[in-house]
């Protein structure tokens, strides 16, 4: 009460604090779990649907409990929802990610790895300089290293984070849109940020078998990406049939459980060397248009 002007008075939400006691106790045993290498990262591939060639993977964190055993980031990353711990949680998962990037590289692998990233680490005013450290320790990776920007994310200073987008690239990062199309402001981040790569969410991708809208979106990205030149890549490929109507309807990059699940990174050269591209995917062609009558413009 002080802190809004004295003179007043403010109830106390025993449920409230209650809450925030129990958020900022999982948010310091998480921060313990980094210190105690209890984190792992997780890859999953992204490949090229016609040829089944690698395009790169997303790397994915666990954390490796040591009495719950392998947890998934559904059941720790929400507690720390704008909160600065993200920033070292990033920074962690990006100087791990350019680690194991460079040793694929030894072994003369060449494919991109992606890396997300938060609103709270794009406005940290720290983050450049640690990239740019990552980086100059790696000097190989710079031009392998994706960065993903989730779209739902609220980005405050829109303006300070295109900048420091374009820096990125600069150093020779690539810039990708995470989840595209979930947020309420797609085309505004379109804009604005000078993203090389768009992420359709996986929620469209899967319910696009069954859901007319859900095709359409999923149709729609990959229009406004080609007329932009951008590369999509297409999140939630869990069946042959969505890779076939994907592949139907022009798009080629695509990740989910019907390619890979994530995987250790000690698995990952294992399973290049194994992959088979299941042949309803390399036989699909996109159809050609058959011409139509103009239609009748409709009234506004």
């Amino acid at each position: 009460s002080k802190q809004h002007g004295k003179n007043q008075y403010t109830f106390f939400d025993s449920d409230q604090d209650r809450s925030m006691h129990q958020i900022m106790q999982k948010i310091s045993q998480l921060m313990g779990a980094i210190a105690n290498n209890e984190l792992r990262l997780y890859y999953q591939p992204q490949i090229n649907l016609k040829d089944g060639s690698l395009h790169g993977v997303e790397a994915l964190v666990r954390w490796q409990h040591p009495r719950k055993g392998l947890l998934p980031p559904a059941a720790f990353l929400p507690s720390l929802e704008n909160h600065e711990a993200n920033v070292t949680l990033d920074m962690w998962v990006m100087e791990t990610a350019i680690r194991q990037l460079s040793e694929w590289q030894e072994a003369q692998q060449d494919f991109q790895v992606s890396v997300n990233l938060t609103a709270t680490t794009l406005e940290d005013s720290g983050f450049l300089t640690r990239l740019e450290h990552f980086l100059q320790e790696y000097p190989a990776t710079r031009n392998k290293l994706q960065l993903e920007i989730v779209e739902t994310t609220s980005l405050y200073n829109l303006e300070q984070v295109s900048k420091t987008i374009q820096d990125c690239m600069d150093l020779g990062a690539s810039i990708a849109l995470d989840d595209f199309g979930t947020g309420y402001s797609s085309l505004t981040y379109l804009r604005r940020i000078p993203a090389t790569t768009l992420k359709i969410d996986r929620s469209f991708v899967i319910d696009m078998i069954e859901d007319a809208n859900d095709l359409k979106i999923v149709d729609g990205i990959l229009k406004i990406a080609e007329a932009l030149g951008k590369e999509v890549i297409a999140e939630g490929v869990e069946t042959l049939d969505h890779g076939k109507e994907l592949l139907r309807l022009g798009g080629e990059l695509a990740q989910g459980y019907a390619i890979a699940r994530p995987m250790p990174a000690a698995e990952v050269l294992d399973w290049i060397e194994n992959y088979e591209l299941p042949p309803q995917w390399n036989k699909t062609k996109k159809p050609r248009l058959a011409r139509s009558a103009p239609r009748a413009r409709k009234k506004a």
